[in-house]
């Protein structure tokens, strides 16, 4: 389940004395849940005017739920819309989202055994989001097993070099071109005012300019140690990708929950 969207409290800060700053994090695929908590945004933010709003979007916008592409085309409207309704609207990019990007993008060999990183998109939730645009990957799948094949986690579903590359090129086909825009044009981490906003976390250890782009994007399991950092950083990091039961707010961060399972 998705969590409501999190009004971020104002601190002293020059820079965005005027904002009212809202996030969420994690989507994963439920468009129905993400509809409703983005309509309860609107909804709060015009019985509560501010003169400028910010709404943050900390990535993993695809896979595990049925609906990635229903999430991805709501957050598209939502870009369109920052035009006439005066919201800035910036959304970051998680693990998940810079995987289906590579998946989409990246040049695949049948000659060689399936990647690593393109196996693990898949056992982590993938096959939903190519079910969303209407692709049965059972309709690609191999009748061999050998060390090119791949068994994806969960679903019994054998798919060799020669069928993935088909079952990517097949998803590259059918999806809408402004959806691969989204995914390929979203954000870095960035910071506004005394937060820090990433998807993943950050290692304490370093300086918040020093940080690796692994653990910030949430691909380094440090990301997840962060939750249980509580000292001051200089900034606030205001973050999600990490399972919490309930948010966590504190001198060094801000942790939206994520119901789901823990994953690099």
């Amino acid at each position: 389940m998705l969590r409501p969207v999190l009004h971020i409290p104002f601190r002293e800060s020059t820079e965005v004395a005027s904002w009212r700053i809202y996030a969420f994090a994690d989507p994963h695929g439920y468009a129905d849940a993400l509809a409703g908590l983005l309509d309860n945004f609107h909804r709060h933010r015009a019985s509560h005017p501010a003169e400028l709003t910010l709404l943050a979007g900390l990535g993993d916008y695809v896979n595990r739920g049925p609906q990635s592409r229903g999430v991805i085309a709501r957050l598209v409207d939502e870009q369109q819309a920052a035009e006439f309704d005066g919201v800035k609207k910036i959304f970051l990019r998680g693990n998940h989202d810079m995987s289906l990007i590579s998946l989409l993008n990246d040049t695949i060999s049948p000659l060689r055994p399936i990647s690593l990183p393109f196996r693990s998109f898949m056992d982590k939730g993938g096959v939903t989001t190519f079910t969303s645009y209407g692709i049965d990957l059972r309709d690609f799948a191999s009748g061999s097993r050998d060390e090119f094949s791949h068994e994806i986690a969960g679903h019994g579903i054998w798919l060799d070099p020669r069928g993935f590359i088909n079952a990517r090129n097949e998803l590259r086909a059918v999806m809408p071109r402004s959806h691969i825009e989204f995914l390929e044009t979203l954000s870095d981490p960035f910071v506004f005012g005394p937060y820090f906003f990433v998807h993943g976390g950050v290692d304490p250890s370093l300086p918040l300019d020093q940080q690796p782009r692994s653990v910030l994007h949430g691909t380094d399991e440090r990301a997840h140690d962060f939750v249980s950092h509580t000292e001051p950083l200089g900034k606030i990091v205001v973050h999600g990708h990490t399972p919490t039961i309930a948010p966590i707010s504190n001198q060094a961060q801000i942790s939206i929950p994520v119901s789901t399972k823990p994953d690099a």
